[in-house]
Protein backbone atom coordinates (compact mmCIF):
# COMPACT_ATOMS: atom_id res chain seq x y z
CA UNK A 1 0.00 0.00 0.00
CA UNK A 2 2.90 2.04 0.87
CA UNK A 3 4.63 1.32 -2.67
CA UNK A 4 1.21 2.27 -4.25
CA UNK A 5 0.70 5.70 -2.35
CA UNK A 6 4.36 6.76 -3.29
CA UNK A 7 4.28 5.81 -6.84
CA UNK A 8 0.93 8.03 -6.87
CA UNK A 9 2.77 10.83 -5.41
CA UNK A 10 5.78 10.74 -7.43
CA UNK A 11 3.35 10.55 -10.51
CA UNK A 12 1.33 13.41 -9.08
CA UNK A 13 4.90 15.60 -8.95
CA UNK A 14 5.73 15.02 -11.86
CA UNK A 15 2.53 15.95 -14.29
CA UNK A 16 2.61 18.92 -11.56
CA UNK A 17 6.26 19.82 -12.43
CA UNK A 18 5.48 19.62 -16.87
CA UNK A 19 2.34 21.35 -16.43
CA UNK A 20 4.22 24.39 -14.97
CA UNK A 21 7.20 24.45 -16.98
CA UNK A 22 4.74 23.83 -20.20
CA UNK A 23 3.75 27.08 -20.54
CA UNK A 24 6.88 28.89 -20.60
CA UNK A 25 8.20 26.68 -23.14
CA UNK A 26 9.05 28.44 -26.45
CA UNK A 27 9.65 26.86 -30.11
CA UNK A 28 13.22 27.40 -31.42
CA UNK A 29 13.89 30.40 -33.01
CA UNK A 30 14.33 30.64 -36.83
CA UNK A 31 17.98 31.53 -37.95
CA UNK A 32 18.07 35.85 -38.04
CA UNK A 33 20.33 36.05 -40.91
CA UNK A 34 17.93 34.15 -43.22
CA UNK A 35 15.35 36.19 -41.80
CA UNK A 36 16.48 39.32 -42.29
CA UNK A 37 18.04 37.81 -46.40
CA UNK A 38 14.32 37.07 -47.00
CA UNK A 39 12.70 39.99 -45.58
CA UNK A 40 15.31 42.33 -47.23
CA UNK A 41 14.49 40.83 -50.62
CA UNK A 42 10.82 41.17 -49.74
CA UNK A 43 11.38 44.75 -50.24
CA UNK A 44 12.83 47.63 -51.86
CA UNK A 45 15.08 49.38 -49.71
CA UNK A 46 18.33 51.49 -50.11
CA UNK A 47 21.54 50.85 -48.71
CA UNK A 48 20.72 49.04 -45.15
CA UNK A 49 23.37 48.19 -42.26
CA UNK A 50 22.12 44.89 -40.24
CA UNK A 51 22.69 43.66 -37.04
CA UNK A 52 21.84 40.34 -35.28
CA UNK A 53 21.91 39.11 -31.49
CA UNK A 54 24.83 37.49 -32.65
CA UNK A 55 27.49 40.07 -33.18
CA UNK A 56 30.25 40.75 -30.88
CA UNK A 57 28.69 43.90 -29.69
CA UNK A 58 24.87 42.51 -29.82
CA UNK A 59 23.56 43.74 -26.02
CA UNK A 60 24.80 47.30 -27.02
CA UNK A 61 23.09 47.36 -30.36
CA UNK A 62 19.76 46.30 -28.53
CA UNK A 63 19.91 49.30 -26.96
CA UNK A 64 19.71 51.69 -29.81
CA UNK A 65 15.78 50.53 -30.46
CA UNK A 66 14.84 49.14 -27.55
CA UNK A 67 14.72 49.33 -23.74
CA UNK A 68 13.94 45.68 -22.81
CA UNK A 69 16.05 44.14 -20.63
CA UNK A 70 18.36 41.94 -22.69
CA UNK A 71 18.08 38.89 -20.36
CA UNK A 72 14.46 37.98 -22.14
CA UNK A 73 15.77 38.35 -25.51
CA UNK A 74 16.70 34.99 -26.97
CA UNK A 75 17.95 36.93 -30.11
CA UNK A 76 17.00 39.96 -32.54
CA UNK A 77 17.70 41.07 -35.92
CA UNK A 78 17.84 45.01 -36.56
CA UNK A 79 18.17 46.22 -40.29
CA UNK A 80 18.19 50.41 -41.09
CA UNK A 81 18.80 52.45 -43.57
CA UNK A 82 22.47 54.06 -44.09
CA UNK A 83 21.33 56.90 -46.25
CA UNK A 84 19.19 58.74 -44.24
CA UNK A 85 15.23 57.50 -44.98
CA UNK A 86 13.26 55.88 -41.93
CA UNK A 87 13.86 52.39 -43.60
CA UNK A 88 14.14 49.99 -40.92
CA UNK A 89 13.08 46.44 -39.76
CA UNK A 90 13.50 44.95 -36.13
CA UNK A 91 12.57 41.85 -34.93
CA UNK A 92 12.75 40.13 -31.48
CA UNK A 93 12.95 37.05 -30.30
CA UNK A 94 12.13 36.51 -26.72
CA UNK A 95 12.76 33.64 -24.42
CA UNK A 96 9.22 33.63 -22.80
CA UNK A 97 6.74 34.80 -24.82
CA UNK A 98 5.00 36.59 -22.16
CA UNK A 99 7.47 38.50 -22.40
CA UNK A 100 6.19 39.91 -26.29
CA UNK A 101 4.08 42.56 -25.43
CA UNK A 102 6.73 44.27 -23.40
CA UNK A 103 8.83 44.48 -26.29
CA UNK A 104 6.00 45.56 -28.75
CA UNK A 105 5.71 48.66 -26.44
CA UNK A 106 9.86 48.78 -26.79
CA UNK A 107 9.32 48.94 -30.57
CA UNK A 108 6.54 51.39 -30.55
CA UNK A 109 8.42 53.73 -28.86
CA UNK A 110 10.73 53.22 -30.65
CA UNK A 111 8.93 53.94 -34.03
CA UNK A 112 7.59 57.04 -31.74
CA UNK A 113 11.29 58.79 -31.79
CA UNK A 114 12.04 57.99 -35.62
CA UNK A 115 8.92 59.70 -36.39
CA UNK A 116 10.41 62.80 -33.95
CA UNK A 117 13.66 62.27 -35.91
CA UNK A 118 11.83 62.65 -39.41
CA UNK A 119 9.11 65.41 -38.39
CA UNK A 120 11.93 67.69 -37.53
CA UNK A 121 15.23 66.94 -39.93
CA UNK A 122 13.06 65.50 -42.98
CA UNK A 123 9.54 66.26 -42.67
CA UNK A 124 8.93 64.51 -46.56
CA UNK A 125 9.84 61.20 -45.28
CA UNK A 126 7.55 61.58 -41.83
CA UNK A 127 4.69 59.88 -43.65
CA UNK A 128 7.03 56.68 -43.73
CA UNK A 129 7.67 56.60 -40.22
CA UNK A 130 4.24 57.02 -39.21
CA UNK A 131 2.67 54.33 -41.30
CA UNK A 132 5.05 51.60 -39.90
CA UNK A 133 3.87 48.83 -38.03
CA UNK A 134 4.32 46.99 -34.88
CA UNK A 135 2.88 43.13 -34.66
CA UNK A 136 3.69 40.16 -32.56
CA UNK A 137 3.88 36.88 -33.47
CA UNK A 138 4.11 33.71 -30.96
CA UNK A 139 7.27 34.70 -29.18
CA UNK A 140 7.98 37.24 -31.49
CA UNK A 141 7.73 41.16 -31.40
CA UNK A 142 8.20 43.06 -35.17
CA UNK A 143 8.82 46.88 -36.33
CA UNK A 144 8.33 47.23 -40.04
CA UNK A 145 8.96 50.77 -41.18
CA UNK A 146 9.13 50.72 -45.76
CA UNK A 147 7.06 52.53 -48.17
CA UNK A 148 5.55 48.49 -48.67
CA UNK A 149 5.69 47.10 -44.58
CA UNK A 150 3.31 44.25 -46.02
CA UNK A 151 5.63 42.55 -47.96
CA UNK A 152 8.18 42.39 -45.40
CA UNK A 153 5.52 41.13 -43.15
CA UNK A 154 4.44 38.45 -45.17
CA UNK A 155 8.56 37.27 -45.68
CA UNK A 156 8.47 37.36 -42.47
CA UNK A 157 5.50 35.53 -41.49
CA UNK A 158 6.77 33.01 -44.32
CA UNK A 159 9.99 32.27 -42.90
CA UNK A 160 8.03 31.24 -39.55
CA UNK A 161 6.13 28.66 -41.85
Amino acid sequence: MKRILALLLGLGTALTLCACTGSTTTSATVDMAELQTAMLEAGTFPTMRSVTGDDDMAAQNFTYFSKLDYDKVENYLLSFSNTGTPDEFAVIALKDPDDVQEAAVSLNEHKDSRCNIFRQYSPEQLRMAETGIVFTKDQYAVLIISENPQAIREAFEQQLG
